[in-house]
């Protein structure tokens, strides 16, 4: 069995759809049911605080 793990640059996208957390476990869904994936447990989206002045500000 091989696990796989997936980057997805998402620079210069709309902030708040990346704030938007059901937006992106939609998304997530769609992506996987595209594939042809079978969930198991998930999606599941950390919230990152980010740290005070990081350019990276905050998100998920």
């Amino acid at each position: 069995m091989a696990w796989c793990h997936l980057l997805v640059d998402l620079y210069g996208c709309d902030v708040d759809s990346l704030n938007d957390k059901e937006l992106l476990e939609k998304a997530l869904r769609d992506l996987s049911d595209i594939m042809g994936l079978r969930i198991i447990l998930g999606p599941i989206l950390v919230h990152y605080a980010g740290r005070e002045g990081s350019p990276s500000g905050e998100g998920y």
